[in-house]
């Protein structure tokens, strides 16, 4: 199941899609809740996923579901989800715009960046349609599954029993009624590596898995909950319903911005041998989620749509507090977001040190960029000047760097001209007596032009240099293809 993920919609695709017209009955998600009651805190493995699981839980049992297949709307309000919640943290209502009129209600349990469960409500037409718990953080343990394991398990009619048994640490639940019958679907991770790791996302009907679908876990990461919803939608309703995913702005105000990018390009330029320090390994995470989150200004649009800085201090949290910077005399202010090690590292003499930082035009997000700040030099992976010159002018992929098994300072994003634009800095010259930062500025997933500085001369201030570095090449590139056309 390949499908792109954009901002929260969904869409007709074919037909018409028929609703219920009778109250759910309790009744009707009873081998749900059955279901349900085989999880044991084991198979949660966090504190914050063990809370939400139990909202999670009382939704499944207590509230009254639009059925996909039949009649008309019914189902639970916003209100009355409200109401039946059993916690008092607040939620975030986001408004979507689509064929329908669809609603998201996110109520989050975190106090770090390591353990984060989220519980949402999506809502068609004011009526619930969807419940969904999801564990955003994943810690590689004895608990996550070998693939072949998560295979076996994906087969036809696997009972969900041999699933809890098989102690894998369930990342997230969901759970629709279609023709007055629960639906749900479990998602699990399976891999050695974090960097190399899967999600399988089980559908279930009568406690038995009926089909499967497996992404990369850094795609299942981008909007899991909407993600589990399309895929029930899609196999149980014949694909008539189209494909939802995460909102992408979180505003106490709604911003409605056309933007296509909720997964990072550069993702794949991850890996444990690109990446060696766990603190930025952190820091990207967090960067990830903005990512997939929030809005972004288009650079060469002159509509003032993107998220705010002041909803995303109030509704954005990946789990550490920012340090809010100004630049007098600019429109330009940031959030950085700081992740430091208490312990030193032997290998470089200081703590581990990542970060991510988001830079806000006339407050309103423009760019996003994640730095390594605790590197340690091998010789091996720093490219030679020979090496970036001839990627630039080949116009390389994404995949030809890839290959080369760089070592990552620094990625960053922007959006311009409707089109996301990437950079990244990488170690480059000699490792031993002329180190040197090698920007790369990708689009369409290509690499389009290079800046090389002396390290010295970046690493202060890695992110803002390849902000204004980033916004020169492309604005140059785009007044260069106006002047060709």
């Amino acid at each position: 199941m390949n499908r792109k993920i954009i901002i929260l919609m969904m869409s007709i695709a074919t037909g018409i899609v028929v609703f219920s017209t009778t109250p759910v009955e309790v009744g009707a998600n009873q081998l749900s809740v059955d279901l349900l009651s085989q999880v044991t805190d084991e198979n949660l493995d966090s504190k914050y996923m063990i809370e939400a699981f139990d909202v999670y839980q009382d939704a499944v049992k207590n509230m009254e579901f639009h059925s996909l297949g039949s009649g008309e709307w019914t189902g639970d309000s916003i209100e009355e989800v409200r109401a039946k919640v059993s916690t008092d943290l607040e939620p975030v209502e986001s408004t979507i715009e689509g064929a329908l009129d669809f609603r998201f209600l996110l109520y989050s349990f975190t106090d770090s960046a390591l353990d984060v469960a989220e519980v949402g409500f999506l809502f068609a037409e004011g009526h619930l349609v969807f419940v969904g718990l999801g564990n955003i953080v994943t810690n590689f343990d004895d608990n996550i599954l070998a693939n072949e394991i998560a295979d076996e398990l994906a087969n036809a009619g696997t009972d969900f029993a041999k699933i809890v048994d098989s102690n894998a640490v369930i990342k997230a639940f969901g759970h629709v009624l279609v023709d007055e019958e629960g639906r749900d679907i479990v998602a699990i991770d399976s891999g050695e590596s974090s960097m190399e790791a899967n999600t399988y996302f089980y559908m279930l009907a009568d406690g038995k898995v009926e089909a499967h679908d497996k992404m990369d876990i850094f795609s299942a990461m981008q909007g899991i909950q909407t993600i589990m919803f399309d895929q029930l939608a899609f196999h149980y309703v014949d694909g008539q319903i189209g494909s939802v995913s995460e909102p992408t702005a979180v505003s106490l105000e709604p911003i409605t911005v056309e933007t296509d990018l909720t997964v990072d390009p550069l993702k794949d330029l991850m890996t444990d041998t690109t990446i060696t320090n766990p603190k930025f390994v952190e820091a990207w995470e967090g960067y990830q989620l903005a990512l997939s989150d929030l809005t972004f200004r288009d650079l060469a649009s002159e509509e003032p749509l993107g998220s705010l800085i002041k909803d995303v201090e109030e509704n954005f949290d990946p789990g550490i507090k920012p340090r809010y910077v100004e630049f007098p005399d600019t429109p330009i202010k940031l959030l950085v977001y700081t992740y430091e090690d208490s312990e030193v590292n032997p290998n470089t003499g200081m703590p581990d040190v990542g970060e991510f930082a988001l830079y806000f035009f006339d407050d309103l997000l423009a760019y996003a960029s994640v730095a390594n700040r605790s590197l340690v030099i091998e010789a091996e992976q720093v490219l030679s000047i020979e090496e970036i010159d001839q990627l630039t002018k080949e116009l390389a992929s994404l995949d030809a760097l890839i290959s080369l098994n760089p070592q990552v300072i620094s990625m960053g994003y922007m959006y311009q001209n409707t089109e996301p634009r990437s950079i990244v800095a990488i170690q480059s010259g000699d490792p031993y007596e002329n180190r040197q930062v090698s920007f790369l500025f990708l689009r369409d997933d290509l690499i389009r032009g290079q800046e090389t500085y002396a390290i010295e001369e970046v690493m202060q201030d890695i992110q803002t240099n390849m902000l204004f570095s980033t916004g020169d090449f492309f604005t140059n590139e785009a007044r260069q293809l106006d002047q060709t056309e």
